[in-house]
């Protein structure tokens, strides 16, 4: 199944997500409209919300609190693509011009921080402490994974259990999230829910290995950016990881030219991704997701008899065939 066809199955639900996105963007300041309208109307996936929806689904629940939830996760979604692009100095996401690099990186940053806000608004407004909770340790734990990125940007030293930490906090505690969400909705027992949180961490993190393999064969015109851009940026994925411990030193000593000298030339940049293909670091990459997605699928089983269980199979084997 294509993501094109998860969406049709989930299309009323997403407008309804939509329309609350597009109502709760309202500032009497409209440039922030404007922004936020820029980015969240500029072909973002929704994969966050579609997983709250299906999550919310498999515990039984239907109710209309799912779609400001969702809103709210997007919002939370948006705003750390604001303040990473800032960090990253990058001038391009989905084919589009960055907010940074279009309004500079004040208002991008205020901006990011204004969807926080409406994010924590939309939470408490629905007025579960489960979920406020929840909410406020997975935006610490986000906060910190990003730190542990910024703080490890061109260490080429970086080991697979940090890359993988960074991975944990930074990308997959947000699915999980999205998963507990739905089974508090649900009203499922705390054991049921856990096991949604696990199926959204390892589906997070299966996500996110995907990405960090696209930056090296991912074809730019469906990217919607360059391809390399995490290297150019100076930031150690796992492939690069994998490549540097079996490179000669000739071999490592060009990566670490790269990563810090001012020069970063297409000849270099291409001469490391044929080092990363000569080592296999997309392939032990792409293993390490497909691991994360059998064991996303085991977490699943335990909701066998749902209506949605199969789709949500679907969705996690997509993760892993996408190219963008």
């Amino acid at each position: 199944m294509t993501l094109q066809k998860i969406l049709q199955f989930a299309e009323e639900d997403l407008a309804r997500v939509e329309a609350e996105i597009q109502h709760q963007l309202h500032s009497e300041v409209e440039l922030i409209y404007e922004i936020g309208r820029y980015l969240l109307c500029s072909g973002g996936k929704r994969i966050r919300p579609i997983v709250l929806l299906l999550a919310a689904r498999l515990a039984g629940y239907t109710g209309d609190r799912r779609f400001p939830l969702s809103a709210m996760i997007e919002f939370m979604h948006t705003a750390t693509l604001l303040h990473d692009d800032v960090i990253d100095h990058s001038h391009l996401r989905r084919g589009y011009p960055t907010v940074n690099s279009r309004w500079g990186n004040a208002l991008s940053i205020l901006v990011g921080d204004f969807l926080y806000a409406k994010a924590m608004a939309l939470v408490v407004a629905d007025g579960d402490p489960t979920i406020l909770g929840e909410i406020t340790r997975v935006t610490m734990r986000m906060t910190e994974g990003q730190v542990l990125e910024t703080l490890k940007i061109g260490d080429l030293g970086l080991t697979e259990a940090e890359y993988f930490t960074i991975v944990r906090q930074k990308t997959a505690a947000l699915f999980g999230a999205c998963c507990v969400i739905g089974g508090v909705l649900g009203g499922l027992p705390k054991a049921k829910t856990e096991r949604l949180r696990r199926f959204g961490l390892s589906f997070g993190s299966a996500f996110q290995l995907v990405d960090d393999t696209l930056d090296f064969v991912g074809k730019e015109q469906l990217l919607g950016k360059p391809v390399g851009g995490d290297l150019r940026e100076g930031k150690v994925t796992l492939p690069l990881i994998v490549t540097l411990k079996n490179a000669i030193p000739a071999e490592a000593e060009l990566v670490s030219r790269f990563m810090h000298g001012p020069a970063k030339s297409v000849e270099d940049l291409q001469h490391i991704i044929n080092l990363i293909q000569k080592y296999h670091g997309v392939e032990y990459a792409l293993q390490e997701a497909g691991r994360y997605v059998q064991q996303a699928k085991q977490e699943l089983q335990a909701f066998a008899d749902c209506p949605v269980y199969d789709l949500m199979l679907e969705l996690t084997d997509f993760i892993v065939q996408r190219e963008v």
